[in-house]
């Protein structure tokens, strides 16, 4: 059974590997890293907590996060600002900001759409429920799915 989304795409070589060399960070090169709230299906968990975020910032690097992502994990805004995260007010600043977006659950459709340009995400990527103008929009901004 084919899933809608794909179906024609297959014969297309734009989804074979297509392996390429990543820009390496240097060292002492400052990454920002994003988390929103998790909106699929109910979900609660948020991919990092205050401690890990402290861990990124402890490093140098910047965390940007949308303000309650992590309400349903209980933890407050107050705590991932205690280690260093920025508070911002929506999932869409934290998109425009991030180099790194971070999150338990598939991109929505919404979510999908504010992907940029080279930017990395590091998720569950559920590419078979993935619209095909989402995955287009995926691979024309190249971004990188881990």
């Amino acid at each position: 059974m084919e899933v809608p989304s794909l179906e024609g795409m297959m014969a297309e070589p734009v989804l074979a590997t297509q392996p390429a060399p990543l820009k390496r960070a240097t060292k002492g090169q400052v990454r920002t890293f994003g988390l929103i709230r998790e909106r699929f299906n109910e979900e609660r968990r948020i991919a990092l907590n205050p401690v890990a975020v402290g861990s990124l910032t402890a490093a140098g690097h910047r965390v940007l996060i949308e303000t309650q992502a992590g309400l349903g994990a209980n933890f407050a805004d107050l705590r991932y600002a205690e280690h260093g995260a920025e508070i911002v007010d929506s999932s869409g600043a934290v998109f425009a900001g991030a180099d790194v977006m971070v999150k338990v659950g598939p991109l929505q459709s919404n979510e999908t759409a504010l992907v940029r340009e080279r930017q990395i995400i590091i998720s569950a990527l559920h590419l078979g429920t993935t619209t095909r103008d989402g995955l287009a929009h995926l691979l024309d901004v190249g971004a990188t799915g881990i």
